[in-house]
């Protein structure tokens, strides 16, 4: 670790919203060999090397162990005078993205190796100089409660202050910028150490629109709005009153994608006075990155609004706010879908991107103050990608199934960046239950697992003082504790082993873990079972009826799937004291809810049970009937799979989800993961076929591009959500059939479903390479073909439960079969 390398910022201690440029100009006697640095700041920062962006970062991470991104500039620099730019951006607030200590900075370490053998040290110290970025407005509004503040970028101030020229080459003239505070080593609080990203750097590709969406204008509000009132981009497009017009943008078509390699030529009129246009483009779906505009021919003073959503009306993007603008106006409702940034124009060509990264479908260009013509020369996003190929593939004699197959692996990409992220719009966050499934997918579909193995770690990290962990991570916010987000992490541990053979992660969790499990005994007490936390939360599922303030037989089962995984993975550690405590505690919860929850029908468990009282309630759940299957509670019975388990996990909702006034309490989209799972342990895989087929058939229906976040949509609700991914890894795991049955996949189970279909293929990604399938129904024979690849270092177990399994070894099968389940 290089000696020199300090963390630096401005003296200016008002870190809320705080943008500095950051400069080093530096020599190279010759070109460089390699050029290696390691870059991170608090909270978000940009990369030039003269004078083009080379990266975006860092990776989400908590304070005390934060990630550095690592790469070599040598491709970039020249032999002669260089420049390394940086624009970094302080939160100087604790989101549901980072957690912030009162202190914002930036470090770099790097080395420059040329040619002559000369070496040039990087390293952000007091040969850095920095700026305070003039052209960022600090006092603006936040973009929503779990994310930062928007962006409003006034060009014409920045180029009066910085002066002409550009800052990010190396022949701008900072003679009048300051030398930086030094604020200390790696070691410094809050940064107490630094560690490795763990997963690949994000690639970043330019997004053009794939649709213009339409035209409309309305007076302009900004004219007459105070400084408070303007700080807020959506309360402004909230307010106005939009109605189609003249269409001020002229060849707006030449923004989109079918144009392209042709420039775009989009002209925009001059406005009337004290009017304002519109302009909405449509990316096709939901996506994620940085949004872009480039504009020539501005008078200065023409204010371009940027306002994001996922939907948009007639009139465009019907934005909410949550102040008034005007005195006059209607109190609105906040929706924290919708997004806006803001370029106010200098004279000449202007150009705008975003330092955080947004997501949305629709983007609505509002134009202000515009006196003369002036030409949009790109409208766009730089969109963020996590690099791994898709590895994984299905396909089967239902279109429609391979519609919802691929439409869940795309749903899954854009919910991943620098972790799985709920959803790319509304939040951004790392959500527990979200990564769990989105884990899942990941594995079927694209065979990553380092993006998962890194969100096992920010959850570690996040734990408190009792041995909780939160939800939400990196989270210091109080709604992000959620109990039952911290077992899924306790089940996610020994899912990813399942599928990666990676033993090393349950070493590196396994204090951690006992931590969790101490929390949760407490918690239990003399009762043994779980309630409602005064000072925590408890999600469980969208599905409304959930008792969360008794005992609740859903919560209670997750806490006993908890205790046995965990006692799995003290046997593979060979830590049998903490496996048979484990194993004691699991064996002794599960007496204790078939005794508490027991209904008046024996063959079901009630949903809650009154705290004080100890009366059972009237209500059972698919989600505690589906989690007793899964543990062998429930469903050990042939009259299961027709009986009242049965069915109980078979009634569902009819799309669009309006909510049931009689029956059991029904599964919203997370948990019928969970659901599907317990029905094709009874055998009933077809019913569960037929749910996914309906519900997210629904989406489909309605013009979804991605999967939505529940059913009925909310205001507010995403409709790209990562936890309705998980038929994407249903249809490979029952109609394939291909599961692990031994860490890593060094043994698999083969258990094809038909479930009325009469072919399917697919690829499943493995550790040891790709397990292939593929099985057809022959029509003459009635009998089914089948046949698969074995990789090398694995062996199959092909066959029915109940039936002795035929072993296959590494090679190619082929054989057909009677059955057609």
């Amino acid at each position: 670790m290089s000696s020199s390398a300090r963390w630096i910022w401005s003296p200016l201690r008002e870190y809320v919203n705080q943008h500095v440029y950051f400069r080093r100009r530096f020599e190279l006697p010759a070109s460089p060999i390699t050029a290696c640095i390691r870059i991170t700041a608090d909270t978000r920062y940009r990369l030039y090397v003269n004078g083009r962006i080379i990266m975006r970062g860092p990776a989400r991470g908590f304070p005390h162990s934060l990630p550095v991104d690592e790469l070599d500039l040598a491709p970039f620099l020249i032999a002669g005078v260089n420049l390394l730019a940086v624009h970094v951006l302080s939160f100087g607030i604790s989101t549901a993205q980072n957690v912030f200590r009162d202190r914002a900075g930036f470090y770099l370490e790097g080395l420059a190796v040329c040619q002559n053998g000369l070496n040039v040290e990087l390293d952000s110290n007091q040969t850095w100089r920095f700026q305070e970025a003039p052209g960022y407005r600090r006092h603006v509004s936040r973009s929503a409660s779990q994310m930062g503040y928007q962006e409003h970028f006034d060009s014409g101030r920045e180029a009066q202050v910085l002066g002409s020229g550009d800052w990010t080459l190396p022949d701008y003239n900072d003679s009048n910028w300051q030398k930086p505070h030094l604020l200390g080593a790696v070691g410094v609080l809050p940064w107490r150490t630094l560690e490795e990203r763990g997963i690949s750097l994000l690639e970043v590709r330019q997004c053009l629109p794939l649709s213009i969406g339409g035209q409309c204008e309305a007076q302009d509000l900004l004219r007459d709005a105070t400084p408070e009132e303007s700080c807020n981009v959506t309360d402004l497009v909230a307010a106005e009153k939009r109605e189609p017009g003249k269409n001020w943008f002229q060849n707006p078509e030449t923004l989109t994608q079918d144009t392209r390699p042709v420039p775009a030529n989009t002209k925009l009129k001059p406005l009337p006075q004290g009017r304002c246009a519109t302009l909405l483009v449509d990316f096709g779906e939901t996506r994620f990155g940085f949004p872009n505009l480039k504009l020539s021919g501005a008078s200065g003073g023409e204010v371009f609004d940027l306002v994001y959503d996922e939907q948009a009306g007639e009139t465009g993007i019907d934005a909410q706010t949550s102040r008034p603008v005007r005195a006059h106006l209607e109190q609105r409702g906040a929706n924290e879908t919708s997004l806006g940034d803001r370029l106010i124009c200098g004279s000449g060509n202007n150009s705008f991107e975003s330092l955080q990264p947004r997501g949305l479908r629709y983007l609505m260009l509002v134009a202000r103050n515009i006196r003369k013509e002036l030409t949009i020369d790109e409208l766009g996003i730089q969109e963020l990608a996590y690099p791994t190929p898709q590895r994984g593939r299905f396909s089967c004699s239902d279109p429609g199934l391979n519609a919802i197959w691929d439409t869940g692996v795309r749903t899954l990409r854009r919910c991943m960046a620098d972790t799985f992220m709920d959803s790319p719009s509304r939040s951004q966050e790392q959500g527990w239950a979200s990564a769990r499934v989105a884990g899942m997918t990941c594995f079927y579909a694209l065979g990553d697992s380092a993006l998962y193995r890194r969100g096992l770690r920010l959850m570690a990290q996040s734990m408190l003082p009792d041995g909780l962990l939160l939800g939400v991570v990196p989270s210091e916010r109080p709604d992000c504790v959620l109990l039952d987000y911290c077992l899924h992490w306790v089940l996610s541990l020994h899912e990813f082993y399942q599928f990666t053979g990676d033993v090393s992660a349950l070493k590196e969790h396994r204090g951690t873990l006992e931590r969790v499990l101490s929390f949760f005994a407490v918690h239990a007490g003399e009762r043994g079972l779980l309630g409602p936390a005064s000072n925590y939360s408890l999600f469980l599922d969208w599905a409304p009826g959930l008792d969360r303030g008794n005992l609740s037989a859903t919560f209670n089962i997750m806490y006993l799937q908890a205790l046995r995984r965990a006692a799995d993975i003290g046997r593979v550690l060979d830590d049998s004291g903490f496996a048979n405590h484990c194993s004691h505690q699991a064996s002794v919860l599960a007496d204790r809810i078939l005794l508490v929850f027991a209904s008046s029908n024996s063959s079901l468990l009630v949903e809650s049970v009154n705290l004080r009282s100890g009366e059972p309630g009237d209500l059972v759940s698919q989600h505690a009937t589906a989690l007793a299957v899964s543990e062998g509670i429930l469903g050990r019975r042939d009259m299961d799979r027709s009986g009242p388990v049965s069915d109980v996990l078979s009634a569902f909702l009819e799309p669009p989800g309006t909510e049931a006034t009689h029956g059991p309490i029904r599964a919203n989209l997370f948990f019928r993961t969970y659901v599907h799972e317990a029905l094709c342990a009874l055998g009933l895989t077809a019913v569960a076929l037929e749910d996914i087929r309906r519900t997210w058939g629904y989406m489909l229906s309605q013009g979804a591009a991605t999967w939505w976040e529940r059913m009925p949509m909310r205001p507010g609700a995403s409709y790209c959500h990562a936890w309705s991914t998980h038929p994407t890894s249903f249809l490979p795991r029952h109609i394939l059939g291909l599961y692990p049955t031994a860490p890593g996949w060094k043994r698999f189970g083969v258990r094809p479903k038909c479930a009325g279909l009469t072919h399917a293929s697919g690829k499943v990604p493995t550790p040891k390479g790709e397990i292939e399938l593929k099985w057809e129904i022959d029509a003459k024979t009635k009998r089914r073909q089948l046949e698969l690849t074995v990789p090398a270092g694995t062996e199959a177990l092909v066959g029915n439960p109940g039936k002795t399994a035929i072993v296959m070894k590494e090679g190619l099968h082929r054989w057909e079969d009677e059955h057609l389940g």
